[in-house]
């Protein structure tokens, strides 16, 4: 969530900063989490809003709305169902969820820029490919297509020429 909308360096540093708020830099958990309060946490350079997204999601860890033992045996659109259901997280937050932290490797996140600013370019098109065209575009990478938008935003980040 810290890095959400954010420069790589950006949300570096207030990662950094924020985990100097625990032991040794480590992850908070639920627990740690839910005793701070959206100042201190601002004092790290989280804006309001994610501060309180992240209250948040450490409140429905701790309610058992977010049952984090359960997402291996829950399908992606189970678990974009609960994931949703926490103050500021949505469709992407949930797609980047599943890959980066379920390593599911058949999410095609339509709602990210940087995929579509990537397949756009793969097409030789200026504009940014919508979410509604780009879905039926990442069948044929089907069952990888988290390799696939991984590979696009990878071109993007070494601007790798890439061709269709």
């Amino acid at each position: 969530m810290v890095f959400q909308q954010l420069s790589g360096k950006v949300a570096e540093s207030i990662h950094t900063k924020f985990l100097t708020l625990f032991d040794e830099g480590a992850y908070p958990t639920p627990e740690q989490l839910v005793q701070l309060d959206v100042e201190t946490l601002r004092s790290k350079g989280l804006s309001r809003p994610k501060a309180s997204y992240l209250l948040d999601l450490s409140a429905k860890f701790l309610d058992g709305t977010i049952e984090p033992e359960k997402f291996d045996a829950m399908s992606d659109d189970e678990v974009r169902e609960a994931i949703t259901k926490v103050k500021g997280f949505g469709v992407w937050s949930a797609d980047m969820f599943l890959i980066f932290t379920l390593h599911r490797p058949d999410v095609w996140p339509t709602l990210d820029n940087g995929v579509q600013r990537a397949y756009a370019r793969l097409m030789g098109r200026e504009e940014l490919i919508k979410p509604k065209e780009l879905a039926p575009l990442g069948d044929r990478y089907r069952p990888y297509r988290s390799l696939a938008a991984i590979t696009l935003w990878r071109s993007l980040d070494a601007e790798i020429p890439i061709t269709n």
